[in-house]
Parts: structure tokens; sequence; C-alpha cells
């Protein structure tokens, strides 16, 4: 699947779940960005070839969108940078289709670098699936940023503090004294291992700003590449 076939069905499926019913080619033309519709028809011929889609003749909404339709689009964040929303715009690299079915309100992936956490299967070039959430219990593992580091690690308290448990047997804990200089940016809730690398993973880009608000905000009503080390 070519990447405008891949935006093309991305957004007939994102139009369907935030209406309730498919767009028109008129309306593809325009989500787009392209003036006339033959070329939006030229994408679905092939998306309907491939059997992403199929066209029911004579309605202007016979769109509809084979398998995955249920897929909860989550953001694929490139990288947290200190002071700034996790899910900020200009951080977000695309999205992966995932099953929606117990997906958190608030859902984003980062992409492991090293083994820190290799004790719990977390392993580096894993995708982790983390829940967004400035809080945690003792315990999880918590997408955490230090010292504007972003880092991976178990959250432990104590009366001593506070400490981001590796579980490598070469790696200390990170010690931190004041609950202010720790950034919960969310729960890892998943890890996604893929038998070939994550990196040739296709993405679905978004064409602009506003198609990357209304996939967040979208993202909100339904439910109901951080390099971390």
């Amino acid at each position: 699947m070519t990447k405008k076939q891949e935006e093309v069905l991305f957004l007939i499926r994102k139009f369907l779940r935030d209406k309730g019913y498919p767009p028109t080619v008129r309306e593809l033309a325009s989500l787009t960005g392209r003036k006339s519709t033959s070329g939006v028809q030229k994408l679905l011929n092939a998306l309907e070839k491939k059997g992403h889609i199929k066209k029911v003749p004579g309605r202007s909404r016979g769109i509809v969108p084979l398998g995955g339709a249920h897929a909860f689009w989550v953001p694929l964040v490139g990288w947290v940078a200190a002071g700034s929303p996790a899910l900020s715009e200009g951080h977000i690299e695309g999205y992966h289709a995932l099953d929606g079915s117990a997906m958190p309100e608030w859902a984003f992936l980062l992409r492991v670098r090293g083994d820190s956490m290799i004790g719990d299967h977390i392993q580096d070039g894993d995708l982790i699936l983390v829940s967004q959430q400035a809080r945690a219990e003792d315990g999880a593992i918590v997408v955490a940023m230090v010292d504007g580091e972003t880092t991976v690690k178990r959250l432990c308290r104590s009366d001593d503090g506070i400490q981001l448990i590796p579980s490598h047997p070469a790696m200390k804990p990170l010690s931190i004294r004041e609950e202010s200089q720790l950034r919960i940016i969310g729960k890892v809730v998943a890890v996604l291992r893929f038998l070939e690398p994550a990196d040739a993973l296709s993405l679905v880009p978004l064409r602009d700003q506003e198609s990357k608000r209304d996939a967040l905000h979208h993202q909100r009503e339904d439910k109901g590449r951080s390099r971390v080390q």
C-alpha cells in the first residue's frame, strides 16, 4: 500500500468513526487537499482492488472499509521534550492501528532504545504502549523525565525518596530526593514486538496540523520515537 493510499484509508476510517457514516468522494478530496475528485477515485479503486474497501454502486456514501474497522489509531511519539505535553503536535511522527477494545483513553507509543528493562521483557527496538498520566502507583513501569532525559523504569517510593529501578543486573537504580525533580509522563501498559523490525512498519502520516488535532480529539471522545533508555 502506498503512503497516499494509507492516508485515504485512514481518513475513511476516521470519518466513519467520527460521523457514523462514510465520507463521499468529494469530502475525501477536500480532506486530502485535492481540488479534483479524479485522484481520489484512482486511490479508492486501488484500495478496492487490494481488498481494503468496498464501493457500493449507486450510493454517494458507499465507501465501506473492510477489516480493521474498529482499529484505534495510536500516535507514535518521536520524542518527549521537557515542559511540553507528550502528545503535542510537533512530537507525533505518525499513527499505528491497534485493537481499540481495551485501549486507554489517552495512549501513545514510544520506541525503546537500550536494554535497561530487559528483565521485564522490554527489549531494544520494542514499541511500548503508554497510558498518558501524571501519576502512577508504586511498582508500575513508567515513562518518566528526570533532568530533561526520558527514561523507562519501575517506580519505587519509600521514606528515603523515589527510585527509578531498571531490570538489568548491571544497572543501578536512579535515586530522586524531591518529587519535583520527577515528571511522570505515563504508565507502560503493553509491549509490542514484531517479527520484522518496527522501523519497517508503515506509519499513517497526517497531512496537516488540523488533522492531527482532530485525531487526538477523536481519541478523547472515543473513550472510551521517543528514544528512551
